[in-house]
């Protein structure tokens, strides 16, 4: 019979977080802490390159001895803003923070006897992987509002993310003793950038008009939009005889959006 950890699996996301808000003559400071505890809810593999398949009554699983307790992820991120002013119309401010998450938990799952089947290769798709960590994002924002007189304002923020441990398809060639031909499998690997600017603009109403304009300068650029974006290259890596061949270049991303825009008009009688 099955093991008792094939089923529906149950990931567990918890988190925690404390802030507290700062206020001086010239300077306000919001500092906060926060713990993530993140566990797939899964076994996980020993080792990728060495894999085990059983025979139970003419099915084929991922024997037992393949698998061992998944890791339960824990990350301190700090998260802390501060502002003050320039003049009496112009503010400064500035925020950081760090992120963790789970990705696609479809790329985590796939029952024993399915995984058994990719495992032994004639699969042309990519294979979910609970060995999975967590991807990883640091964020960073810098910016000033202006106030034009009486009636109207302006914001400018700049902004800067780093995002690691994408997931993305990769070429597993297994060991020696493996059970295994090369296949398919997710894994981190890819990492991304994103860097623009966000334009707010106010006026409050006046002679019955009111108005309020966003604006917004960005790039997107990663390895990969997806974890299925390298499928092709994958694919020819398994072609080279067991070596392995992966270009990584930075690309804009699927959901890079350069330009982005909206102005609200709002006139009464």
């Amino acid at each position: 019979e099955l093991s008792d950890f094939e089923g529906p699996r149950k990931p567990t996301d918890i988190g925690f977080y404390v802030q507290n808000k700062f206020e001086f003559d010239d300077l306000i400071m919001n500092l906060g802490l926060r713990f993530d505890i993140k566990d797939p809810g899964s076994k996980k593999y020993k080792n990728l390159e060495l894999i085990g398949i059983d025979d139970l009554g003419g099915v084929k699983i991922v024997s037992d001895s393949s698998y061992t307790d998944q890791d339960i992820f824990q990350q301190v991120s700090p998260r802390f803003g501060f502002s003050f002013p320039v003049t009496d119309k112009t503010i400064f401010h500035a925020t950081y923070g760090k992120y963790i998450q789970l990705g696609r938990l479809s790329d985590f799952y796939d029952p024993r006897t399915t995984a058994a089947q990719y495992f032994q290769g004639g699969y042309a798709r990519r294979f979910p992987n609970p060995n999975l960590k967590p991807e990883r994002t640091t964020s960073y924002e810098v910016g000033f509002q202006q106030q034009f007189g009486e009636i109207a304002s302006t914001d400018v923020t700049f902004y800067y993310k780093d995002t690691k441990d994408l997931h993305v398809i990769r070429v597993i060639f297994p060991q020696a003793g493996s059970q295994t031909t090369s296949y398919f499998a997710t894994v981190n690997g890819d990492f991304g950038t994103s860097k623009g600017v966000d334009l707010n603009f106010t006026l409050r109403r006046m002679n019955r008009l009111a108005l309020r304009g966003t604006y917004s300068f960005s790039r997107s650029t990663s390895t990969g939009s997806s974890s299925s974006t390298h499928f092709n290259i994958a694919w020819q890596d398994n072609s080279f005889n067991n070596t392995p061949y992966f270009p990584v270049i930075p690309a804009p991303s699927d959901f890079d959006r350069t330009h982005r825009g909206n102005m609200n008009l709002d006139y009464r009688f």
